[in-house]
């Protein structure tokens, strides 16, 4: 069969990288080294034999664990014949950890591959990722990368191989989907084969590559084909020197290259190839609340690293600049490890989850650390707003709770009031009705919201139940909801789920037991405490069926001056097989699902997403209801019910010990939180999401600071993501347009500024800013990242 139409072909020797998956990490590294041993020698013995390296976290632990080696590896790259391919520190999940934390994967990425072997690496290689948001176009070309590759998630429609992925907010990539995956050819090899992914390699034939080039070709946008060979911790194949001289001596136009050879290609035809713009998810929704505790530890580290930074930051503005401890670093390090794909999606052995748990509490012990360094010993006690925004909430510190106003990212007064309270158990029957100058809620006898009313407008908010827990059989595994496995290497396998997961919907056939077990169907304990400002409900129950049993707790909290109703759901799981949702039911049958992305947020259909830090459901007249998650991704909106998923009972026992992730007998905790709106009054998205994963922190007065905002940032609509101090004294401000109109305003400062400059997600000084006064003026463009260095007056 004569090659159609192709003009080069790429042969990429590499291997991908499970930071852990089947083993730990520890386990793992043997291998891998040996890996690159082995590479090293073909390297050394051919001098037309390249290989190409995914992810810079690898290469970090070869240097420090194999110096020698490494020394080797280096003299591979100067001789050009080595590529560290991938941008990003590792291959993180694309939509469960924040925008910030995929700017910090970049900047660690670059950095380390610019130090040790002198490139600006630019392209992001997510080999391996279930989805992609549509605004990492903007991240990523804000953090200096200007080509995307990934091999899941495209969308069927589409399957598109080349094009320009254009994001929320215009920015465009050039972007490459890989059809056959990072494991497409197999040149002859005795070495055992470690992932279904690879039964699907072809052998490296003559006809064999000829059709698997053409099949490539056809998604193509351009005459140059890649294609990579080596699967899953695959040993490079010593025959494929000698293949490829064979191949070329026969006139075959291939020959064995880099990554950043290919996008080289791309580059070159970026003109000619199609625009898109598009969200490739939802892909393997199971694993968005599979082994749950990994989202809500990542969701915790992330938001105390980022407010840790900025008390930091506020402090040194205040005049007690002191050095971050050295050991924050290995905080984010921490982090961003746990941030890996499999790592994060809970598709892990439980020695591997439980080595992520004790990394995550390690990691809030150094953060601690640099906090309590970071206050000192001396001062009154304070409250310290982390967030760019002015906050007012309830603060309770040891035995006293009070309602505190903190400014942006300033400083506010301990409250002083006593923590006491009443409580008073409920009749069985009877409904219990509590309010503040927002909302009259009304709780009936299975402990869920019947009734909230706006208690200006009267306008009732629930159709059917609010917080109401729904358990439902799940026949899936650790990525796939109710059916697996799935032949991770089949073309389906690469594409979006179309597939809708509405915890209410009818059974499919009379005898299968598919229906929900649903709260709003059982009886509660329930009691009603009232403290100070803040009334709370809780409601005591059981969800069963057959021998599975789930025992909950749910306190729902209304509090003075707060239009957030918080709820704190705990669950002790008996059995395996099943999931648990928590449901609210709004009045429109027909509300779109507004979903909270990276920077961003996105309308999408019925199926379920992973989100950030919350989901709408907005009626045709603009009002709605607004569900706020801590670490809990998986939501959607069917038929005009907002559900969200707290955690699944499934495993991969089939393939590897995973039974811990059945969760039996744990006991889970989950907070959320519900906030209903109105055209006239829509509340700020954003701000609500952060308030409910980002607390205020009791600490210490600095000296010489008052209770005036230190940061100041206008209009409301452009959110403040990081604040920090880089490592020379400087100061760094990231901000983003969060939601989709355009910002004119100004940022202004407490503080004396001496010089601003516009910089990007690698802190690199660009162009200065014109200074007015205390600040400067800015414009945003709908969902636009920016980020300045900022430089005081001493």
């Amino acid at each position: 069969m004569p090659l159609q139409d192709i003009d080069e072909i790429i042969v990429v020797p590499q291997f991908h990288y499970d930071i852990a998956y089947l083993q730990t990490e520890e386990q793992y590294y043997p291998r891998c080294f040996n890996n690159f041993c082995q590479a090293i020698e073909l390297m050394e013995s051919n001098p037309d034999y390249r290989y190409t390296i995914e992810q810079p976290f690898l290469v970090e632990a070869f240097e420090r664990r194999c110096p020698d080696d490494f020394a080797r590896l280096l003299a591979c790259h100067e001789r050009g014949q080595l590529e560290v391919s991938g941008a990003l520190y590792l291959i993180p999940d694309m939509n469960i950890p924040c925008g910030e934390a995929l700017v910090r994967h970049v900047m660690l990425g670059k950095r380390y591959i610019a130090s040790r072997f002198g490139v600006d690496a630019r392209v992001a290689w997510i080999a391996d990722t279930w989805g992609h948001a549509p605004t990492l176009p903007q991240i990523m070309r804000h953090a200096g990368i200007d080509t995307y590759m990934f091999t899941r998630g495209m969308r069927p429609e589409l399957q598109k191989g080349d094009f320009v992925w254009v994001g929320l907010d215009g920015t465009e990539i050039v972007a490459h989907w890989l059809p056959a995956g990072y494991a497409a050819i197999r040149f002859p090899s005795d070495a055992e084969i470690e992932n279904a992914l690879e039964l699907n390699m072809v052998s490296a034939t003559v006809d064999n590559l000829t059709t698997i080039a053409n099949s490539l070709r056809s998604a193509n946008a351009q005459g140059t084909v890649l294609l990579c060979c080596g699967g899953d911790m695959a040993p490079p194949q010593a025959s494929a020197p000698a293949v490829m001289r064979e191949w070329q001596a026969l006139g075959l136009p291939v020959r064995f290259g880099t990554i950043a050879d290919y996008a080289k290609a791309l580059h070159a035809s970026e003109a000619s190839l199609p625009r898109i713009s598009a969200d490739f998810n939802p892909l393997f929704v199971g694993t968005q609340a599979s082994r749950i505790r990994l989202k809500q530890f990542n969701r915790e580290l992330e938001n105390a690293l980022l407010s840790v930074e900025a008390l930091h930051a506020a402090v040194s503005l205040a005049g007690s600049w002191k050095a971050m401890p050295s050991y924050f670093d290995r905080a984010w390090k921490i982090c961003l490890k746990n941030q890996f794909h499999d790592t994060i999606s809970g598709t892990v052995v439980d020695d591997a989850y439980r080595v992520a748990i004790e990394d995550y509490q390690g990691a809030f012990a150094l953060v601690d650390g640099a906090k309590e360094q970071i206050a000192g010993e001396a001062g009154e006690l304070a409250v310290f707003n982390p967030s760019g925004f002015e906050r007012t909430e309830w603060v309770v510190n040891g035995n006293f709770v009070g309602l505190v106003t903190v400014p942006a990212l300033g400083f506010s007064d301990v409250p002083t009031g006593p923590a006491q309270g009443t409580s008073v158990a409920a009749a069985p029957n009877d409904a219990v009705v509590f309010e503040n100058e927002h909302w009259r809620l009304t709780v009936g006898p299975s402990g869920v919201i019947t009734s909230c009313i706006d208690v200006t407008t009267k306008q009732d908010f629930v159709d059917g139940a609010w917080g109401n827990l729904a358990y439902r059989a799940d026949n899936g595994d650790l990525w796939l909801l109710d059916q697996s496995p799935l032949n991770g290497g089949v073309i389906e396998s690469q594409l979006t789920e179309p597939r809708t997961d509405d915890p209410f919907r009818a059974p499919s056939a009379p005898l299968i037991n598919e229906g929900a077990v649903r709260q709003d169907r059982t009886r509660a304990d329930r009691s009603l405490v009232t403290r100070n400002g803040v009334q709370q409900v809780t409601a005591r129950g059981e969800l069963s069926f057959w021998r599975n049993r789930v025992e909950f707790e749910t306190t729902i909290s209304l509090c003075a001056g707060d239009p957030v109703i918080h709820f704190r759901t705990v669950c002790k799981g008996e059995g395996k097989h099943y999931r648990i949702y928590t449901c609210f039911g709004t009045p429109w049958k027909d509300a779109t699902a507004r979903h909270s992305v990276p920077f961003g947020a996105v309308v999408r259909d019925d199926n379920r997403y992973a989100d950030q830090n919350y989901i709408e459901a907005v009626a045709a007249n603009g009002d709605g209801v607004r569900v706020l998650n801590a670490g809990l991704p998986g939501n959607a909106v069917n038929n005009g019910v907002v559900s969200t998923l707290l955690y699944r009972s499934a495993s991969m026992e089939y393939k590897a010990a995973s039974e811990d992730a059945f969760e039996d007998g744990k006991r889970l905790v989950f907070d959320y939180a519900v906030r209903p709106f109105t055209s006239a009054r829509p509340g700020n998205a954003e701000r609500e999401g952060e308030r409910i994963n980002r607390p205020l922190i009791v600490t210490r007065w600095p000296a010489g600071v008052s209770g005036a905002a230190l940061v100041t940032v206008e209009p409301e609509n452009v959110h403040v993501n990081a604040f920090y101090v880089t490592d020379i004294g400087e100061l760094i401000l990231r901000v983003h347009e969060s939601t989709g109109t355009a910002a004119a305003g100004r940022i202004s400062f407490g503080v004396n500024l001496a010089a601003a400059f516009v910089s990007d997600g690698l802190e690199s000084p660009g162009s200065s800013v014109e200074l007015d006064g205390d600040g400067f003026a800015i414009a945003l463009r709908p969902w636009e990242i920016a980020t300045w260095r900022l430089r005081f007056a001493s």
